[in-house]
């Protein structure tokens, strides 16, 4: 309760992700899925990427669900399909999301190993005659203290 306060509070002051989740977490722990559901889906308007709003979502969804198949005729049952489609929108623009930068990345990260590749190629070169050079200079400075 003191959960559902706190973000009750912060909410009413700025509303974000955060506390839509924090208090949508705590509404499901007590048992009261709609409201967490509501506060679920308040998260999502604000950013439709939340995963963990989306799975908090998806679990409440399910344990409405399960009540409302006791009652195949309750009116409720239309809104949690409505619901249960929403969650299916939501996942597929989040794989598709996943999966454009997934692709992004992958073009990437070729290009640029194959530039460290040629960097390191050009940073092993000069490396064999600096490791030489110190050596050499060494076995002269103990030829200018021995004299």
């Amino acid at each position: 309760q003191e959960a559902i306060s706190d973000c009750t509070l912060s909410l009413g002051f700025s509303p974000s992700v955060k506390a839509y989740v924090r208090r949508a977490n705590a509404w499901a722990a007590l048992n009261k899925d709609r409201l967490a559901v509501k506060d679920f889906r308040s998260a999502l308007a604000l950013d439709r990427q939340e995963t963990a709003a989306l799975s908090g979502l998806e679990k409440s969804l399910r344990k409405l669900e399960a009540e409302s198949a006791k009652d195949p005729s309750s009116a409720k049952n239309s809104e949690l399909k409505e619901i249960r489609e929403e969650i299916k929108a939501l996942v597929a623009n989040k794989l598709n999301a996943a999966e454009k930068q997934t692709t992004s990345n992958t073009s990437t990260p070729s290009s640029s190993s194959s530039s460290s590749s040629a960097s390191s190629s050009s940073n092993t070169a000069p490396q064999p005659p600096t490791s030489n050079t110190p050596s050499s200079s060494s076995s002269s400075n103990s030829h200018h203290h021995t004299t």
